[in-house]
């Protein structure tokens, strides 16, 4: 188990993380917040990359700052701007990484193809990473973080320049890897949160709004999305005192979907919604 006890970092007079208490046992969480929220930097906290000013991280009862090396072994980490050296293939990479996580050489090949073939990358292995795409540094940076076998698994933004079918497969494998695994998930793209992962941590200027199973969440606010058909007339009146999470003009109608406040009453023609996790998060913003 990795438990996050009052965790502050302070940058100057700024507070970045404020506060935080989590646990996490083996399971996907997704940590989902817009940029700015804090996300990468409880994410270099959890890696050992920086101490916070108070508080402390806890992996098994034991502060990961004391375990050191022996934490960092079994953790797993795709940076949100990885560096790669442009004139290595992906496979070069990859046995560089190996030696660099102290993986039994007898071990290296077996588990280095294993992983191209997992990210798609097996015909491109001899290719230079400098003529990769974007795209394709994403899965090769995935494929690095899971070359140890880690018990903790951290992607900073991981599907960013992914295209659809790569999102896919990413979801995918990330379902089949994280068996008995910690898997902490940071992204603010919604759609990978609702089809991937079992736990939702929602984040937001450096402070922890809820952290619930997405089901639960959602029951949270279930009361508290409506969706309408205003004349154009009302339009702005709605923009401006509500908040709006959805506006499609659809040809002589535009539909809206709006998200309440705590004690807000809808708008006249309102009609309750199911809603999604997007919406969720900006009823618990609007809450904090």
């Amino acid at each position: 188990m990795l438990e996050i006890k009052n965790v502050t970092v302070r940058f100057g007079k700024n507070t970045i993380l404020d506060h935080i208490n989590l646990k996490l046992e083996p399971g996907i969480y997704a940590l989902l917040g817009e940029n700015g929220a804090g996300k990468t930097t409880l994410i270099r906290v959890l890696t050992t990359l920086l101490v916070p000013a108070s508080g402390s991280v806890l992996y098994n009862g034991t502060d990961i700052q004391k375990l050191g090396s022996r934490f960092r072994d079994k953790v797993g980490y795709m940076p949100q701007y990885a560096f790669y050296y442009p004139d290595f293939s992906a496979e070069e990479f990859l046995k560089y990484m190996c030696i660099l996580k102290h993986i039994p050489k007898k071990e290296q090949k077996e588990r280095i193809c294993q992983l191209l073939r997992s990210v798609n990358l097996e015909q491109e292995k001899r290719k230079k990473i400098g003529n990769f795409s974007g795209g394709m540094r994403q899965r090769l940076g995935i494929a690095q973080t899971l070359l140890n076998d880690p018990e903790i698994i951290i992607l900073d933004e991981p599907t960013a320049g992914l295209d659809p079918n790569e999102r896919i497969r990413f979801r995918n494998l990330i379902s089949e890897i994280s068996k008995n695994k910690i898997v902490l998930l940071a992204t603010h793209i919604v759609q990978d949160v609702e089809l991937t992962a079992n736990h939702v941590i929602l984040m937001h200027k450096g402070k922890i709004l809820a952290a619930r199973q997405p089901r639960m969440l959602l029951e949270q606010v279930k009361e508290k999305v409506v969706e309408l058909c205003p004349d154009e007339s009302d339009i702005e009146m709605i923009t401006q005192t509500y908040t709006v999470s959805n506006m499609i003009f659809d040809g002589n109608r535009t539909r809206m979907r709006i998200v309440l406040g705590e004690d807000e009453c809808p708008p006249e023609g309102g009609q309750k919604v199911s809603p999604n996790l997007e919406e969720a998060f900006l009823y618990y913003i609007q809450k904090s």
